[in-house]
Formats: C-alpha cells, sequence, structure tokens
C-alpha cells in the first residue's frame, strides 16, 4: 500500500493549535459576561435611584415654601404625620438656614455621616423584584426674609436630594429650588 501525497486534511498538531486558540477566546468572552451583569445591575440600580429622586423631588417642590413637613397623599413614600418628613426651617428669624443631611463640598448628602432624623427615608421600590432597599436623605436651605409689614417669612428653599442603594456608593442628587 502506498500513500499518496496528495491526500489532504489536519494534522493532529494543526487540530490542537486550532484548539487551543478557539479555547483563549471562549475563556476571554466568559470573562466579559459577569462584568456585563454586574455593570447592568449598577445601571439599572442607577435608574431606579433617579426616578425616586425625581418623584420625591416633585413632592418637595409642590409642597411649597411655606409647608414645613411634607405628606405624601399617594403614599408612596411614607412621609406623614406619623413618619415625619421635615421640609426645613420655619418663618420665624430672619436669615439662610441649612437643616438635613451634612453636605460634601460639590453640593451631594454625605452618606457617611449618621443620618439626620426627618431628612432620611429608607424606601424599597414595590416594582423592584429584588426588593433593595434606597437610602434617601436631603438637605434644605431656607431663606426667611422680611417682607413689607411681615417681620419674617421664607422666600425661597433649595433642595438638595440625594438617593443611593442602601450600603451603595454613587449616590444619584437632584438639586432644585422653589420662591415665593
Amino acid at each position: 500500500m502506498t500513500h499518496s501525497r496528495t491526500q489532504q486534511g489536519f494534522t493532529l498538531v494543526e487540530l490542537m493549535v486550532a484548539t487551543v486558540v478557539l479555547l483563549f477566546g471562549v475563556v476571554a468572552v466568559m470573562q466579559l459576561v459577569p462584568r456585563a451583569i454586574q455593570v447592568n445591575l449598577d445601571n439599572r440600580m442607577s435608574t431606579t435611584s433617579t426616578v425616586i429622586a425625581q418623584r420625591l423631588m416633585d413632592l418637595m417642590t409642590n409642597a411649597g415654601v411655606s409647608t414645613a413637613t411634607l405628606v405624601d397623599p399617594s403614599g408612596t413614600f411614607p412621609c406623614s404625620p406619623f413618619n415625619v418628613c421635615s421640609m426645613g426651617v420655619g418663618a420665624g428669624v430672619v436669615g439662610d438656614f441649612t437643616a438635613g443631611a451634612p453636605l460634601l463640598v460639590g453640593g451631594r448628602v454625605n452618606f457617611a455621616a449618621a443620618p439626620v432624623p426627618g431628612f432620611r427615608i429608607i424606601y424599597q421600590d414595590p416594582n423592584e423584584p429584588s426588593g433593595t432597599p434606597y437610602d434617601i436623605r436631603w438637605a434644605i436651605i431656607t431663606n426667611v426674609r422680611a417682607v413689607g409689614p411681615q417681620p419674617a417669612v421664607v422666600v425661597s428653599k433649595r433642595f438638595i436630594l440625594s438617593v443611593q442603594r442602601q450600603n451603595g456608593r454613587d449616590p444619584v442628587t437632584l438639586t432644585s429650588w422653589i420662591s415665593r
């Protein structure tokens, strides 16, 4: 039996090299999957934080400058006469007053500091299947001025509201200003 050199095919060495190259490619792609899942989760949590912050900010800004405590008529947030959500300093003494959560340089809420009663909510979104709790904290800068015959009235409030996943990082911060 003679072997013809015209037969073609892969040698065992070529097959092993191709398998190793393919294996490296599969391993590289598999390393990307957990990172992609984590980035997706972080983005979903950030989007949820933004939605929560916007809902509460809308509630606060619609309450007006003279409101001392926030009550959520829809019951979305646990702000009620039994669970006070403070809206800052009321009328009384003329000046600028900051109340609520301690702020960092740059105007973000300091989540490393102890929470201030009346300026924090732990919220669980009922639409979130994981049941992740969100830490909501805010500070309010109130401007009280003498207006006409009235000795001291609230003329404006600046709201700084931050939301982050409880024990998370990278909070979402919204700022709004309302005036009389």
